[in-house]
């Protein structure tokens, strides 16, 4: 048996034992998906309950392990009506528990955590202490994925607990190293938290009384972690590959010295056993790690021993190292051929193990972002095409990159139902919308615009990092400091780098609309509120605006005429500890003055389940819900607030998106009241995804929480201008904004700008 697959069988969390059949030989043998196919044969024309999902358990496992997450749910999601003719309740547990697992995996916190509540509670009552510590170190995974890192971290400290008290080996290497990541996370948050309110000039000493914590805790996970394989001849795989991640933690984290010893000393190790998968894993850490101090003789040295290594077992392998030796070959100025050679290869081997990165059992990955790792040679081939100018291209790239991040963000098939029928530039007839897309280097802000015409390019000296600082501050200082003009430096200063460089071309080729595909803190920042410090006009009094997630993402049918009645949800009182607002009730009556007919659910009425029905039921083209909502940078955490509980974009995505293909879709999503998280570069993930994710065509809503009557207002008269008005979505809503704005010229933008609209602008 290969070591990949070894490894890959250790962690699947399903304990049936193989009886030796043509699907246990598959599974054996790494061919996972034939095997799942074949399980669910066995399930299919088994009469006996119990054998039949024990089939769709080792199924769902084998399917896992292909990454194919969804697919895995779905079994076991069918599977559940079962349980009920199952005798005895270890079968249960252990159903519920995988059940809860693959949840977990797929990001889907909110259904994975009483899932495996249920679970444990069986478990513990029938005395089942190794499914238990199981289901402990699953519920530690759901809680990082939900953004919960203080929960994850005490998930996966109970699982390690019990895990040695049982002998359960495996289980303790897995539940150690998870519990050593979520410190890590734990400490990067702390340390990024800290970062942002040295940025915005905030109150330091709670965040740095937090982060003297979170450094505790990390030292002493990564200790505990070290001390693990020092002096053992005998360390199993995975304790040796949790030795790589400690030693790349620990330097990450500012423990060098240690660090490298750990890395050094795993590396011997490999060597003496001829272990060569553990062997790269090291000179792949230690090459990063090289890179990223910019010790550049250190990392190519290194990566000729790697070379020396080939063939590669792991498609993860060989894809960090055409990753690692296209940074240096573009770091030290190589022969752009072969810089752009690797470039390509890496994005290919990167598209190539999609499925590898979805089934990842671990909970982060060192705290590094998507971005930061799969992101990267998008980026960097992004930036070759720019220097050779080959605009589309560059384009192009960012354009496949933002699309697979979404898909990672949420995990599921949202991105790939949408990708069945792409939006291209090419087809955009109006020759007065503009496609604006920011590029941030290190040294410089590439800012490229497609029109129909073709795309242009600009530049500005500003790099990544000043720009994020900008952007974070901007919005901050927006958000929070609304009685005040402090905004107004980071707003002319960001107008100066994104709009300006391109301005006068904006007037010469008589751009009236901008569409925005937002980038890490850009996308949590209102646009309409950059002030020109020629004119001292806002760009909403210059553009209608809109947000893509991705251009290609956006749907390309033509709109409906469906905007002729409306659903209209809203709460108004205190709820589940959340403020009361009580303009919506006016909101929504205003609201069903314009649309006739209409459906209104106030407070009590509107629940969730009566939202499933009303959507799955009924025909409207408008769906207007006015309750708090949060989007954060973790799917687990962005929901809607209905009256009896919180409704996630998982469940809006199956009331909305059948929708579609009824011929009966959703023509606007209004979302009032609604928060993304400031500070948090990858909340605009949540709800700019929310228009790809739930099936409608076009999403209106806020960055932060607005004065509830000023909301209430502009909503209104948004509404006013586009069914009565006969006006495009966005320029309905910039003509809403600009009442306000021109009814009193010092209202100030905290009131008007953080309405958004996403998706289609027409």
């Amino acid at each position: 048996m290969k070591a990949a697959h070894a490894i890959a069988l250790a962690l699947l969390t399903s304990v049936l034992p193989l009886a030796g059949n043509d699907a246990d030989l598959f599974a054996r043998s790494g061919e996972y998906a034939e095997a799942a196919r074949l399980y669910l044969e066995r399930a299919e024309a088994s009469a006996n309950p119990t054998d039949s999902l024990k089939a769709r358990l080792n199924a769902a496992g084998c399917l896992k392990l292909t990454g194919d997450l969804c697919a895995a749910t779905e079994v076991l999601t069918r599977a559940v009506p079962l349980l009920d003719q199952v005798p005895g309740d270890s079968t249960k547990a252990l159903f519920l528990s995988e059940l809860g697992s693959v949840m977990s995996l797929s990001r889907r916190s909110s259904d994975a955590l009483p899932v495996l509540d249920r679970a444990g509670r069986i478990a513990q009552a029938i005395g089942e202490e190794a499914l238990l510590a199981e289901i402990h170190n699953d519920s530690g995974i759901a809680c990082g994925n939900a953004g919960q890192p203080e929960q994850a971290f005490a998930w996966y400290s109970s699982a390690h607990g019990r895990a040695t008290k049982l002998g359960l080996d495996d289980l303790v290497v897995r539940a150690r190293q998870n519990r050593l990541m979520a410190a890590f996370a734990l400490w990067k948050r702390d340390r990024d938290e800290l970062r942002f309110i040295r940025e915005v000039s905030g109150w330091e000493q709670p965040a740095a009384d937090r982060l003297i914590t979170s450094r505790t805790r990390f030292e002493s996970s990564f200790r505990e972690s070290a001390a693990a394989t020092t002096g053992r001849d005998d360390a199993p795989p995975l304790l040796l590959f949790e030795a790589v991640t400690a030693g790349s933690a620990a330097v990450r984290y500012g423990l060098e010295e240690e660090g490298f010893k750990l890395l050094q000393r795993t590396l011997e190790t490999a060597r003496g056993r001829d272990d060569r998968m553990l062997e790269r894993s090291c000179l792949l850490a230690l090459t990063e790690l090289y890179l990223e101090r910019g010790q550049h003789r250190d990392a190519a040295f290194i990566l000729d021993q790697i070379r020396a290594l080939s063939p590669h077992e792991i498609p993860a392998h060989e894809a960090a190292l055409e990753i690692l030796a296209a940074r240096l070959g573009m770091a030290d100025g190589s022969d752009r051929k072969t810089v752009r050679d690797r470039v390509a290869r890496a994005v290919r081997l990167v598209e190539e193990m999609r499925a590898d990165l979805a089934s990842s059992q671990f909970s982060s990955d060192l705290g590094r972002s998507f971005r930061e790792w799969a992101g990267t040679p998008y980026l960097m081939l992004a930036e070759i095409e720019l220097s050779d100018g080959r605009l589309d291209q560059a384009r192009e790239a960012v354009e496949s990159f933002k699309s697979w991040e979404l898909d990672d963000f949420y995990r599921n098939d949202c991105v790939n139902a949408a990708l069945g029928r792409q939006q291209d530039l090419r087809e955009v007839q109006d020759g007065n919308v503009g496609l604006l897309y920011v590029i941030a280097l290190r040294d410089r802000v590439e800012i490229l615009l497609g029109t129909a015409r073709g795309t242009r390019r600009w530049t500005s000296p500003v790099g990544s990092d000043e720009l994020h600082s900008l952007a974070r501050r901007f919005r901050h200082r927006l958000e929070f400091d609304h009685g005040t003009y402090a905004f107004a430096a980071d707003s002319e200063a960001l107008h100066r780098c994104l709009i300006a460089p391109m301005s006068a071309y904006l007037t010469e080729s008589e751009i009236r609309h901008l569409i925005f595909v937002p980038d890490g803190p850009l996308g949590t920042i209102p646009l309409a509120a950059l002030r020109d410090p020629a004119t001292g006009k806002y760009l909403i009094e210059r553009f209608s605006l809109s947000v893509a997630p991705s251009f290609s993402l956006m749907p390309a049918e033509p709109a409906t005429d469906a905007n002729t009645s409306a659903l209209l949800a809203g709460i108004s009182e205190s709820v589940d500890g959340f403020s009361a607002l009580p303009a919506v009730k006016g909101e929504l009556e205003a609201l069903a003055g314009i649309y006739t007919p209409n459906l209104l659910r106030m407070d009590a009425a509107f629940t969730r389940g009566v939202l499933k029905e009303d959507l799955s039921t009924g025909t409207a083209g408008l769906v207007h819900i006015a309750s708090h909502g949060e989007f954060k940078g973790n799917a687990g955490e962005t929901f809607l607030l209905a009256h009896d509980g919180k409704i996630h974009m998982d469940e809006l995505e199956e009331m909305i998106r059948p929708r579609k293909f009824t011929g009966t879709p959703v023509e606007l999503l209004c979302l009032s009241a609604c928060r993304t998280a400031a500070g948090d570069d990858r909340a605009a993930l949540g709800l700019a995804g929310a228009a790809v994710k739930s099936g409608a065509r076009s999403v209106a809503a806020t960055l932060w929480y607005v004065n509830d009557q000023a909301a209430s207002t502009l909503m209104a008269g948004f509404h006013r201008h586009w069914h009565r008005g006969g006006m495009p979505k966005a320029a309905a809503l910039r003509r809403a904004q600009l009442d306000l704005l021109e009814k009193d010229p010092l209202s100030h933008p905290h009131l008007w700008a953080p309405f958004i609209l996403i998706g289609d602008w027409k």
